[in-house]
């Protein structure tokens, strides 16, 4: 039969008629004279008779049967009369509370569809059998205030459950919570019991879902999981002061835990009541216990202060601080940020960002000084001097340009490495004249960026970002430079060996070079004058050193063990040609014979022995230090006029260009909080100038061979004019024209005043001076003639590399095989 039918509903009254009979007959006096329960709390009549409610005993019962049976069947102080009350709205009464809450918020109701979606996990805190949405709606809009956290939860967990229009389909992965404590309470508003979390936390939402993992962090200390279980060992609880206190202000709101009270902005109070739910070591009760300040919680040692200026405070308290989002991405606001930072310590990087941004509040009079600047000079200082060198590098990188399309050998290895090593010069020398233009005007909260230079936006910062993380393809090339000089100075390669490698040294940096600064593109955003990477402690990720330490680092690793390679080949090649040289075993045999051989003269004899002469322990000190001198610097192998030690020292500036411009870069990148000035400087400096270095590189040899021209020009001029002067005053004598020989002189005297000396000398016919011997042991560079085509043709080498200047210098000197002989060590 149903229960709605005339018949039906007569019957049932019937039967409670009965029952009340039997009920009256059974109350004595003193039950008479009690208050007796209404519906309504106030005592005030029902405007909704047709209403129905869940009477316990009885069932559901319209209203209007209700109110006829309440007064008789419960006093005013009865549990079940109260149990009326919470819910009495549904007939018509007035709620108990002022601001009453609404489940669906704003007006709106429980769909129709939804009305009856059970939420059993709450009837032992409702105190009601059958808790579903139409009930709860109910029980809130009666007896919940607005603000209740119960109310607030409620709303947060519901919201898709009972409000939403759409059908719900309930989850097909219900999130997990474990329980060991089944009865353990957690205080979300209402207590609830872990089982009853548990429930709800499968009813309610998918693994997946953020409330989920709210729930989790907070369920997992209390229900045994993350303390131990059923160990039973007391696990010692959070508390949101360090020290334990209380706050001092437990009705401030704490906006910025909305995400982990579901939604909803807690108060003091209510945060450090849920504080307490958690153990005390847990990164949840850590990160509690940061807004303790604010709630009024003692800071620590040595706090941080946001405004550290004498005098200095907040004046937009409320606008949010970007350097927090950034790490954090939390949208935090100054006067947050002010308390949050009481309870780090200076020198800490929650300090750093806080305090390096606290111009968007107003503090540092709105100066923003980034990089250690002071004022708007010492800004637009380290602008100009990025600009000043990235030009130079421009113009340095045009150079190699038009030297190599205007020269005629482009085939050569080592000019096609300088060309396309200089076009990536070019592109990061660029992007430093650029600078700060590309930045965005506003910041990631929509205020002005106040970046002095800045007139961008976020894709052009993108795009400025690519190309200067394209630029790292010049530190490739110094990688595939500092290969080739080790294939032709230590291995020997010629030509047609060089082009098995060339496919490989000029498009790798290439690839490399694409794929880095494609990598990069989500990561690309404003930093300080330029686009790039945000470094830490801006982000707590470690992708711009990455992308920069791998570089820089394996380049240097590469290009250094190939240059010391080079210099042991180098090293080894010219002490062998040294020792075996003509002018090398003479010198020798000077130093330990008596016997020396002296052109003819009106002597009878041709040789002589000199008696060796006492010398004074003070001219055997300084022939010591003049031989020392000597041997150390002027017969040093590698710093002799000849090919491998001339192209040994221009890889060597080459290296040091690269060094002079990359690991300046990764510094900055690994030290992005240092305030020194003078380092960022620095950095502005050189990071921009190797397109310029290797210029100046470049054309070394030119300007060397250009300089030792003009030497050399000046020195035969002068000969020319002695000797004119002295055929005025006297006779030659130093010819022998019947013999034909020349004399050169071994030794001389050291001091004037001797009264006597030996002076060891010999001639030597020309018909038997010692013919230059080729020495072998370090390949020739690619294209470069041997030695008979150098002495009769020129050198064909290409110029910058090295082998030309020391190939036109022993030309100039008339000593084309690069063994001059020399007798003497002059000071």
């Amino acid at each position: 039969m149903n229960r709605h039918s005339p018949r039906f509903q007569m019957s049932l009254q019937l039967l409670l008629l009965l029952q009340l009979c039997l009920s009256v007959a059974s109350i004595d006096a003193r039950q008479m004279q009690e208050a007796r329960c209404t519906v309504c709390p106030d005592g005030s009549p029902i405007t909704n008779p047709t209403g129905e409610l869940n009477v316990p005993g009885f069932g559901v019962q319209s209203c209007a049967v209700i109110s006829g049976l309440v007064g008789t069947l419960y006093p005013l102080e009865d549990p079940n009369c109260k149990l009326l009350h919470s819910v009495s709205t549904a007939c018509g009464c007035p709620s108990q509370a002022t601001n009453p809450c609404q489940l669906c918020g704003d007006g709106n109701r429980v769909p129709d569809s939804k009305q009856e979606l059970p939420l059993s996990y709450l009837d032992e805190s409702v105190n009601y059998e059958g808790v579903n949405c139409k009930l709860l709606e109910i029980y809130f809009n009666s007896s919940i205030e607005s603000d209740d956290l119960t109310c607030q939860l409620s709303q947060a967990w519901t919201k898709e459950y009972c409000c939403s229009a759409d059908e719900w389909v309930p989850p097909t992965t219900p999130c997990p919570i474990c329980v060991q404590n089944p009865n353990a309470t957690i205080g979300f508003g209402e207590s609830l019991t872990c089982e009853q979390v548990q429930e709800a936390a499968s009813t309610l939402w998918e693994e997946l879902d953020p409330n989920c993992a709210q729930v989790q962090s907070v369920a997992g200390p209390v229900c045994g999981c993350d303390s131990g279980g059923s160990t039973g060992e007391e696990v010692p609880m959070c508390t949101l002061c360090k020290d334990a206190s209380n706050v001092t202000t437990p009705d401030k709101l704490v906006p910025f835990m909305a995400d982990r009270f579901f939604g909803i902005e807690p108060t003091c109070q209510q945060l450090e009541e849920a504080t307490r739910a958690l153990a005390m070591d847990s990164k949840d009760c850590a990160d509690a216990q940061l807004i303790g300040s604010y709630c009024g919680c003692p800071s620590v040692e040595n706090a941080c202060v946001f405004c550290p200026k004498p005098g200095d405070a907040i004046t937009t308290p409320t606008r949010k601080h970007s350097n927090t989002l950034k790490r954090y991405g939390e949208d935090v606001t100054c006067e947050q940020v002010e308390a949050v930072l009481l309870q780090f310590s200076q020198g800490t990087d929650e300090c750093f960002l806080g305090q390096e941004h606290n111009w968007e509040c107003g503090c540092n009079d709105g100066f923003y000084g980034y990089l250690g600047t002071e004022s708007k000079s010492d800004i637009l200082a380290l602008h100009w001097a990025s600009r000043v060198s990235g030009i130079l590098s421009v113009l340095g990188s045009l150079f190699i340009f038009q030297d190599f399309l205007r020269g005629k050998d482009k085939k050569n290895l080592y000019r096609q490495i300088m060309f396309l090593m200089s076009m990536f010069d070019f592109i990061t020398a660029v992007g430093w004249v650029i600078g700060a233009a590309p930045i965005p005007t506003t910041d990631m909260n929509g205020y002005d960026s106040n970046v002095v230079g800045a007139s961008g936006n976020d894709d052009l910062c993108t795009a400025h970002g690519f190309f200067v993380m394209l630029g790292y393809g010049s530190l490739y090339f110094n990688n595939s430079l500092s290969i080739y000089y080790v294939l032709v100075v230590v291995c020997g390669w010629k030509d047609y060996q060089l082009r098995k490698v060339r496919p490989y040294l000029l498009t790798v940096p290439v690839v490399f070079a694409l794929i880095m600064a494609s990598s990069g593109i989500p990561f690309y955003e404003p930093i300080w004058i330029s686009c790039w990477m945000l470094p830490r402690p801006y982000t707590d990720d470690w992708t711009a050193f990455g992308f920069s330490f791998g570089p820089v680092i394996t380049t240097a690793i590469i290009s250094t063990a190939c240059q010391i390679r080079v210099y042991w080949s180098v090293r080894a090649t010219l002490r062998k040609a040294r020792r075996w040289s003509m002018d090398h075993r003479l010198s020798q045999r000077s130093s330990k014979d008596k016997y020396t051989y002296n052109a003819p003269s009106n002597s009878s004899s041709q040789f002589s022995v000199t008696k060796p002469q006492q010398k004074k322990p003070q001219e055997e000190e300084e022939t010591k230090k003049k031989d020392f001198s000597c041997n150390c610097c002027k017969n040093s192998p590698l710093l002799q006029d000849n090919a491998e030690a001339a192209v040994f020292w221009q890889s060597i500036f080459y290296l040091f260009a690269m060094y002079l411009s990359w690991p300046i870069m990764l510094v900055g990148v690994m030290n992005a909080d240092s305030q020194d000035f003078g380092f960022w400087m620095a950095m502005s400096i050189l990071a921009p100038l190797q397109g310029w270095l290797n210029m100046l590189v470049f054309i070394r040899p030119r300007i060397i061979k250009w300089h030792r021209t003009k030497k050399l020009k000046e020195e035969k001029k002068r000969k020319l004019l002695e000797k004119q002067q002295k055929a005025k005053v006297s006779q030659p004598t130093a010819m022998n024209a019947a013999s034909g020989v020349t004399e050169k002189t071994v030794s001389q005297f050291y001091r004037q005043g001797q009264d006597s000396a030996s002076s060891f000398t010999f001639s030597i016919p020309e018909e038997a001076k010692p013919v230059p011997v080729e020495v072998t042991g370090g390949g020739m560079e690619e294209g470069t003639p041997n030695n008979e085509t150098k002495r009769l043709h020129g050198s064909g080498v290409p110029e910058g590399s090295g082998w030309d200047l020391a190939m036109s210098e022993q030309t100039d000197r008339g000593d084309p095989g690069g063994y001059s002989n020399q007798f003497e060590c002059l000071s």
